[in-house]
């Protein structure tokens, strides 16, 4: 779980870890540089380990990157700290990777949620928050450690589709992945969510496109 200043929601995102039905769990909360009490808050909880994002420059990938280093097990999941895992994610994950060694990683549905007490966001579509979503994002994602061993890391050349280009990066060299039909996830949109700058957005999705595009060519050509 990377963190900046996210005293305000922190505490949440952690108590969804906790509930967790599965063991043994190894939570790394990764501190970017805080301001607030993100990390005193983390501290707080015995499971977690709190390791220090050094490279704050690389933003969210950093974070990701970060965790993904420090962590030991063979499994990866993600958790933003604004978010809400539901009970039974990691089990349901956890479990269908087991009786499918053949399958990398696994993603489930989610839906859109919004802080008390304000309004819909400009630009973000209403009809999301009635509607399940297939979750293409890291907070769904449960991994096994080799597919970053064949991808690599996030990419801290994107700054909000950080996301969207590691999941671009894994289907064009054919990791297989299985969508778990299910809600395990609640996104909390509020007023300071990162992904909420849709200029940026756009520009980054349309370098994605074009880097997958470029790696796609170079995969047939590489056949021939």
């Amino acid at each position: 779980m990377p963190v900046k200043n996210g005293a305000r929601f922190v505490r949440a995102a952690l108590d969804s870890i906790i509930a967790q039905a599965y063991t043994p769990l190894e939570i790394i909360v990764v501190d970017g540089a805080s301001t607030d009490a993100s990390a005193e808050i983390a501290r707080e909880y015995s499971a977690a380990r709190v390791i220090n994002q050094t490279d704050t420059d690389n933003g969210i990938a950093g974070g990701f990157n970060a965790g993904i280093q420090g962590a030991q097990g063979e499994l990866i999941a993600f958790l933003s700290s604004d978010d809400l895992w539901l009970p039974g994610k990691l089990r349901a994950q956890v479990d269908f990777l087991n009786a499918h060694p053949t399958i990398d990683m696994t993603i489930t549905h989610f839906n859109f949620f919004i802080e008390s007490g304000l309004p819909i966001p400009r630009g973000f579509k209403a009809d999301l928050l009635n509607s399940d979503q297939i979750g293409r994002v890291t907070e769904t994602l449960l991994t096994r450690r080799t597919v970053f061993d064949r991808i690599g890391l996030f990419d801290p050349a994107f700054t909000r589709a950080v996301d969207v280009d590691w999941f671009a990066r894994a289907k064009d060299a054919g990791v297989s992945m299985a969508i778990i039909e299910h809600v395990y996830l609640h996104k909390r949109i509020h007023d300071e969510n990162l992904s909420s700058n849709a200029q940026i957005n756009n520009r980054e999705l349309l370098r994605i496109m074009a880097r997958s595009v470029t790696r796609q060519r170079q995969a047939q050509n590489d056949v021939r």
